[in-house]
């Protein structure tokens, strides 16, 4: 049974209306336990100075929830990558099936990619690509990597050598 969420869930800006149900079905998915309580979440935009990206727009859910079991509430979080809200590019990612494709990818392929791709080394990330805890018309929700330190790269800022190489290897 979930707790109905207490704070505001985002920007009236925000072109991505999620429900507290998506919410706490997809942190369920996320932390791998189904009975989970969602105590509050809000969604922010990561668009850095109300830049938009053309193939999509970005969005953290960070929640307060509760675990069976654990005796505090814990602080949990998604990644939310949507179809963007500029009218051109958002007719543009849709009519070319993009946006449906990534959604299969993550449904089908993801998964067992990450499987057959996973290096067991000192240093490596547990995983190749971010899991998907939900699909829904207009936006993905995926693993929040920035709890893991990944972050995208600046305008243009180019990849590290060290990360290019690394990426050759696997």
């Amino acid at each position: 049974m979930t707790t109905p969420a207490t704070a505001p869930h985002s920007d009236d800006a925000m072109a991505v209306k999620l429900t507290d149900e998506d919410v706490r079905a997809a942190l369920a998915s996320s932390l791998g336990c189904q009975d989970i309580q969602v105590e509050s979440w809000k969604q922010v935009s990561l668009m850095e100075d109300g830049r938009l990206g053309f193939l999509g727009d970005h969005f953290k859910v960070t929640a307060t929830v509760r675990v069976p079991g654990d005796a505090e509430a814990r602080d949990a979080s998604l990644f939310v990558k949507a179809l963007p809200r500029n009218p051109m590019a958002r007719d543009t990612v849709a009519n070319s099936g993009a946006f449906k494709k990534e959604a299969l990818f993550y449904k089908y392929l993801s998964s067992a990619m990450t499987a057959e791709l996973r290096v067991d080394r000192p240093g490596f990330q547990p995983y190749v690509f971010p899991q998907c805890h939900g699909i829904k018309d207009d936006c993905l929700l995926l693993d929040d990597l920035g709890r893991d330190g990944f972050h995208g790269l600046g305008g243009r800022e180019c990849m590290p050598i060290e990360h290019a190489r690394l990426v050759r290897v696997v």
